[in-house]
């Protein structure tokens, strides 16, 4: 997968440093291709003792769409100093997607995401990242993406349906069999 594709934005403060990965430049396609808007968020301690929880939340703006998309995770339990924090399975970024799903054309955008802990009041580390929101059915055409088409091939189309047909005619030419198994 083409690496520039993410980006890593971090701040840290008081030794809770916050990292996230992300698209700047979102698009639902991807995401149904496995291809995740946010990679991960990553919390490490660097505090120097034992955090009792860290509290990750934000806000995912998109102008035109008339509310932020609240977004928190509570990660309860002992975080020993020196520990790291990963969210990194889509499941944990699931509030995103409808307004992804949504977006009818492409428009800016900003992800705002804090790292707090109740054991150090005032610390709080932030990352506001700017992105761009393609439209739901947008694709980027760029090298180890082309897998990223497949949520916009419509069975039984006139289009799929020749191109099918087409590929066949092929195979038969070829091989003597058109049968196209899978």
């Amino acid at each position: 997968m083409d690496e520039q594709l993410y980006a890593i934005h971090e701040s840290e403060s008081g030794g809770l440093r916050l990292q996230v990965e992300l698209q700047p430049r979102a698009n639902y396609a991807l995401v149904l291709s496995g291809i995740p808007f946010v990679r991960a968020i990553v919390v490490h301690n660097e505090t120097g003792r034992d955090l009792p929880s860290i509290r990750v939340a934000g806000t995912l703006e998109i102008a035109g769409y008339p509310e932020p998309v609240a977004w928190s995770r509570e990660m309860p339990g002992v975080h020993a100093a020196g520990s790291v924090i990963r969210l990194d399975r889509l499941a944990d970024f699931q509030e995103f997607l409808p307004v992804l799903a949504s977006a009818a054309e492409s428009a800016p955008g900003r992800l705002d995401l804090r790292a707090t802990t109740p054991i150090l009041p005032g610390i709080e580390s932030r990352v506001v990242s700017d992105l761009e929101v393609s439209a739901f059915n947008e694709y980027l055409n760029r090298p180890g993406l082309h897998s990223s088409l497949a949520p916009y091939v419509q069975p039984n189309t006139r289009t799929s349906t020749g191109i099918l047909r087409a590929a066949s005619e092929h195979l038969l030419e070829e091989t003597g069999d058109g049968a196209l198994a899978g």
